[in-house]
This record gives C-alpha cells, structure tokens and sequence, in this order.
C-alpha cells in the first residue's frame, strides 16, 4: 500500500505550518492580530486562495486522485483553521479567569469577592460586542432599543438552520 503523499498535497501540509508559523513567530507580538474580524481575515484570505489552488489544480489534472487530495486539502484546511480560531478563543477567556481569580483571592483573604470591577469589565465586553454588531450592519438602535436589521434577520435565519442542522433536538 503506497501511503506517498503527492507533491502538491505536501507543498499544501508545508503552507499550513508556514501559515502557523507566521502566526507564532511574527505575528503573535502585533496588535494587528487582536479582533475576532482580523483572525478570522487572517485565515479565510489564504484559506481561499490555497484551497482555490488546490482545485483548479485538480481540475487542470482531471484525474480522481488530484479531486482526492484537493478534497483532502479543503478538508484539512478546515480542521486547521477551526481548530486554531476554536484555540485562539479560548485563549480569549481571560474573563472567565479574572472571575475564578477574583474568587480565590477572596477565598483566601476570607472575604466575598469584589465583582464591580469585573462587572465593568462584562459591560465594555457587551457594549464592544453591540457595537462590532452595529459596523457590520446587523443591529440597529431605535428608540433605545437594540433591533435587528434585515441583514440580522437573515444571518440569524442562517445560523438557526445552521443549528438546527448540527443539533437537531435542540439540546444545544
């Protein structure tokens, strides 16, 4: 059994730990990483121009091992980024951390934790949340309520069925 893998499948495996690399190496230290927008940017531009390369090579082979490999690369592509953007948010929860923090720092002074500064800090969260919501044209303000826009509407419709599809009995 040749378990070779072809040329173009370890030039894409290569371009996944360049890409991680770029990421840890360079990129970590910047600023320029720090929103959801701009990781989720950071994946999806190279995601869809290697993944397009992939394909337009396997169509220009028309041979089922080069479909099999670009279905392998979108596929891997897909897990490496889900998993990175999955990993990158949990490193994200500081928050849930500052909470546990703040409990045991309480615990071990003997007293009852001082959650004002951390309730501060869960409304900047929601304000920046609303805010990122509003720029990209989901919700809206009116008469001091928080509105979905039509663009809203459709994206919850979308990520409803979405869900419906990945947990059908709503346990979820």
């Amino acid at each position: 059994m040749n378990l070779a893998l072809p040329m173009e499948l370890q030039l894409f495996l290569a371009y996944l730990a360049a890409h991680l690399a770029v990421y840890l190496l360079l990129v970590a230290s910047t600023n320029g990483l720090r929103s959801e927008r701009a990781i989720f940017l950071f994946h999806l531009l190279p995601a869809l121009v290697s993944c397009g390369t992939m394909a337009a090579w396997a169509g220009l082979q028309q041979d089922a091992g080069a479909l099999a490999a670009a279905v392998l690369a979108a596929g891997l592509q897909g897990v490496y980024s889900l998993s990175f953007l999955e990993a990158w948010s949990l490193a994200q929860g500081g928050y849930s951390l500052s909470i546990l923090a703040e409990v045991e720092e309480a615990h071990r002074a003997g007293g009852d934790p001082d959650f004002s500064r951390l309730e501060r800090i869960g409304s900047e969260k929601q304000h920046a949340r609303i805010r990122a919501l509003q720029r990209q044209g989901l919700v809206r303000l009116e008469s001091g309520r928080y509105l979905l826009t039509r663009r809203g509407r459709n994206a919850a419709a979308a990520l409803g069925m979405l869900r419906s599809w990945v947990d059908p009995a709503g346990r979820g």
